[in-house]
């Protein structure tokens, strides 16, 4: 059985997808490690993500934006580059600052699944749409499983 092309490019979105999360739930399982290394209190640690969140927040309508008026495909291409820069500049940081502010610019692509859910919008019918979005949306608590695990 030959895959089709669309359901590659769910099953691209669907691996992305997954990585990204366990990456943002690895961090939660990691904490206590964080708080010694940095020394830091939890109220800091809490702050770092209620601040992740809330650059996502603010840049959910602007991916919007940026979905309707330019090519998607580019966009999460674009999306899943500054993922992977942004997770490994996390990974060299030595201070809490630099911890903090590699950890924020993470809630920058933290608001770009909506182009993916719209790009399987338009490669999948509505007799095969919902399996294709199934299959997309599983990539959440996968990715938490695996962050969980792996930390």
């Amino acid at each position: 059985m030959k895959l089709s092309y669309k359901w590659v490019i769910a099953i691209i979105f669907f691996t992305f997808l997954t990585f990204h999360q366990a990456d943002r739930f690895i961090i939660s399982a990691i904490t206590p490690q964080l708080l010694d290394e940095f020394k830091v209190s939890y109220s800091a640690m809490g702050f770092l993500f209620s601040a992740t969140i809330l650059v996502a927040v603010v840049l959910y309508p602007v991916w919007g934006f940026l979905y309707d008026r330019y090519s998607r495909r580019l966009l999460v291409s674009l999306a899943a580059i500054i993922w992977g820069l942004t997770t490994w500049l996390n990974a060299l940081t030595r201070t809490f600052h630099q911890f903090f502010a590699t950890r924020l610019a993470t809630g920058i692509d933290d608001a770009a699944p909506p182009g993916i859910y719209s790009l399987i919008a338009d490669y999948f019918e509505p007799t095969s749409r919902g399996k294709a979005m199934g299959l997309v949306n599983a990539s959440g608590p996968l990715g938490a499983i695996i962050g969980s695990i792996l930390s």
